[in-house]
Parts: structure tokens; C-alpha cells; sequence
């Protein structure tokens, strides 16, 4: 079976390029530590991670518990009561609790990474609109000697040297709830109604139909998982580059995936290379040493070609 529609694709298409049709004017920040610095200034480029290697484990997750309880509600109020659509929640609900059905050939597992990375590949890479933030100064970049890099939003939309299928999105995380039920429900609505036109239109509609059609518009829905997250994160203000691989072309992809050996944790990535290097600031962390950090990185810049402006964080910088 394969996983490609290309009406869903078309659908999530709609949805994130409405959701993100605005770049923020300002920069965007890259919270890291020293070493996150040193790899994106050495090859030019922003390492895009895998969404099921985040070290938040409810990254994704959250997505297909919203379209499960989205599922619920619409059975709870007896959609689909008297035709084939029934059996189409019943699918998508099956399938959001990784509980794979007879028609995809797998066995069950307990999360839907165990089939999704068997169709499409979804990375990542996190930026801020919140500039110099004490919670993401400890969060992310080590609490002292870390640094924030700011980019240009525009030209983070636009990475060179990908595979010719590839979507790409940059797009504001969405935290509020009644936002998340929106985008869920917006497109679970039309996941029914282009299964209720194949029902009368599709010669090869079958029994099946609805396990195939779930597991589709499903795959396709895992680039919206990738925009929620929980509202006790709302403070972040955090934009995504989001590249949606296409299982059609994973050999492209792999001729430049990268890995990290981490903890109990093989992880994988893509850099995401540009025509203009779109950074334009570097601000170094609350630290002891800022300003021998400032003279230091100064060279290093000129060394690598890049002219990005170095900031001092006004943070302050703590002894525990």
C-alpha cells in the first residue's frame, strides 16, 4: 500500500502555509551550548532532528492524542452512526493508539512512530522569538556558556540542496488548546469528507477502503503533530522549520543524514544548508567570562566568513 495522497498532502499544505503566512520581523533565536555553536558555525548549516529523537518524549504525541479525543467526541456524537464513516474513526482512533490494523501488516506497538517512520521522515529544528530568556538560557544552552543564535526568519524558509518532493515549512507552534482543537478537528472534518466522495466516486472502493484511507490522511497529519505543544511552554514563543521528507526519495535523503550516538538513544538528522547563511546575530549567555567569550568568537566568525553581530546577554549570571 502506499502511504502517499496527495489530496491530504495538498490539505496539511493549506493549513500550515495559513498558520505561518507571516514571519515574525524579527530575528529568530537557536538557544545552545558551546558545541551547537561550534558545529553551526564550522559547516554553515542548521541540524534538523528527527521528531521521535526530541528529548521531549510528549513531542508528536500530543498531536494524535488531540485527533484521538477529536475521534471520540465526533463517535460520542454518532458521526458516521449510518455509514461506512464509523468504521473510519474506528480506524483512526486504532491507528493514533499505535494499535495497527490487519490491512497495514504490522504488529502492534504503543506508539505511532512505529509505523510513521516506515512512510514519511519529519525533522525539526526549534527557534525563539523570545530574546535573551533566562528559562532558555537554562534550559537549553547549559545556564552559563551558552549562546543564542539569531537568524533571519525569511531565509530560514528557504533551504538549498534538498530532494525535489520535499516540503518545507517554517511556522509558529501552537499552545493553545482551543488553536490545537481547531486545526484537529479542521482537518479530521475534510479526512471524512474525502472518504465519503471516494465512497461514491472511487472504482476501487472497497471493504478495506477505510483502514487504507486512515493510515493516508494519518501520515499526512504527522506535519501537524509536529506544531503542537503543551501550553506551559506558551513563554518560549517558539517557531519550527519543519522538512517533510517524502518516502520516495529516502535515498536522497540518506546520502547526507547525519547521526548522534546519544544515551539509550541513536539519533538521527538533516542539515538544512542555505544560498545566505541566514544568521545574522550571536549573543553570548550570562557567563563569567562574556567578554573574553566576545573577543574569541569574534575571530571565529571572521574565520568562518560570517558577519553575524555579537551581543552580551543582560542576564544575570548566578553561583549555586
Amino acid at each position: 500500500m502506499s502511504f502517499e495522497d496527495k489530496y491530504a498532502i495538498e490539505h496539511v499544505s493549506r493549513i500550515l502555509e495559513e498558520h505561518s503566512y507571516q514571519s515574525p520581523r524579527d530575528s529568530v533565536w537557536h538557544y545552545t551550548a558551546a558545541p551547537g555553536l561550534e558545529a553551526i558555525t564550522q559547516n554553515k548549516s542548521i541540524r534538523t532532528t528527527h521528531y521521535s529523537c526530541f528529548n521531549d518524549k510528549m513531542e508528536v504525541i500530543l498531536g494524535y492524542e488531540l485527533m484521538l479525543r477529536a475521534v471520540r467526541t465526533k463517535n460520542s456524537n454518532g458521526d458516521g452512526e449510518f455509514d461506512d464513516v464509523a468504521e473510519l474513526l474506528s480506524s483512526l482512533g486504532r491507528l493514533c493508539l499505535g494499535e495497527i490494523t490487519p490491512a497495514i501488516k504490522y504488529p502492534p506497538h504503543s506508539h505511532p512512530e512505529a509505523w510513521i517512520t516506515n512512510t514519511y521522515e519529519y525533522y525539526m529544528a526549534c527557534f525563539s522569538q523570545a530574546d535573551d530568556d533566562v528559562s532558555q538560557w537554562m534550559t537549553y544552552a547549559g545556564g552559563e556558556g551558552g549562546y543564542a543564535l539569531g537568524f533571519d526568519p525569511d531565509e530560514l524558509r528557504k533551504p538549498i540542496n534538498l530532494p525535489p518532493l520535499t516540503k518545507v515549512y517554517f511556522v509558529p507552534v501552537v499552545y493553545k488548546g482551543s488553536d490545537q482543537r481547531y486545526i484537529v478537528n479542521r482537518f479530521l472534518d475534510r479526512t471524512i469528507e474525502d472518504f465519503r466522495l471516494a465512497k461514491i466516486h472511487d472504482p476501487d472502493f472497497n471493504e478495506s477502503y477505510h483502514h487504507n484511507h486512515a493510515a493516508k490522511w494519518l501520515t499526512a497529519f504527522s506535519a501537524l503533530a509536529c506544531i503542537f505543544k503543551q501550553e506551559a511552554f506558551a513563554n518560549e514563543k517558539e517557531w519550527r522549520l519543519l522538512l517533510c521528507f517524502s518516502p520516495l526519495e529516502q535515498e536522497e535523503m540518506l546520502r547526507k543524514m547525519q547521526f548522534t550516538p546519544k544515551a539509550g538513544l541513536f539519533a538521527r538528522h538533516y542539515p538544512a544548508t542555505f544560498k545566505n547563511f541566514p544568521l545574522k546575530h550571536v549573543k553570548i549567555g550570562p557567563s563569567r567570562y562574556q567578554k573574553v567569550s566576545e573577543r574569541s568568537l569574534a575571530y571565529r566568525l571572521q574565520q568562518a566568513g560570517l558577519h553575524a553581530q555579537i551581543e552580551l546577554s543582560n542576564a544575570t549570571y548566578q553561583t549555586v
